[in-house]
């Protein structure tokens, strides 16, 4: 078992309201139009407030990616089948409207992690842009560290560049979401 934890913080030119409503709120809507190559679909169960889950299905791409990228940070021995990922469950635990605050946990999906959580803030900064803050605590299964390491950064790249699609996406389209 390995256990780990980060904290990023990215600005942006875009309004904190319009990250809100694209990167939270309708981002089960979104997601698979920006990133058709790697989200099939999202099926969402519930009002999309605390005890919502959203369950993200995966196209066979992002499951090679995930596989080939576990698999090269593996040190020593021989390759180990990797399961592949076809889809992740999140159950939104906190969200927050007013101070814009979004907290989900990974609640199936993976079998890589005992406990997947993260947390999204995102404030305003001086410039009338944004601070989008992310952060997540992982506690993954297993010891190999090599294998963990690898796990939580593909979980992580895989958040922050879905924050970085949704950024271009509202950037491209200036009057979506405003």
């Amino acid at each position: 078992m390995f256990e780990a934890t980060f904290a990023e913080e990215f600005k942006s030119s875009v309004a904190p309201s319009r990250l809100w409503k694209a990167g939270v709120l309708d981002l089960h809507v979104l997601a698979p139009k920006i990133a058709s190559q790697f989200i099939e679909s999202v099926e969402v169960e519930g009002d999309g407030g605390v005890g919502t889950t959203k369950t993200f299905n995966f196209t066979a791409g992002i499951r090679l990616t995930l596989v080939e990228l576990v698999e090269s940070n593996y040190r020593e021995g021989p390759k180990k089948a990797v399961p592949t990922l076809r889809y992740v469950k999140n159950k939104v635990d906190v969200l927050d409207n007013e101070n814009l605050v979004y907290k989900y946990t990974v609640v199936e999906g993976s079998e890589k992690f005992k406990s997947n959580t993260h947390q999204i803030k995102i404030e305003g900064s001086e410039d009338g842009g944004s601070i989008f803050k992310f952060s997540g605590e992982y506690i993954t299964v297993g010891d190999d560290e090599a294998a963990a390491e690898a796990d939580i950064k593909a979980a992580k790249e895989g958040n922050l560049n879905m924050f970085k699609g949704v950024e271009s996406y509202l950037l491209a389209n200036p009057n979506a979401y405003a």
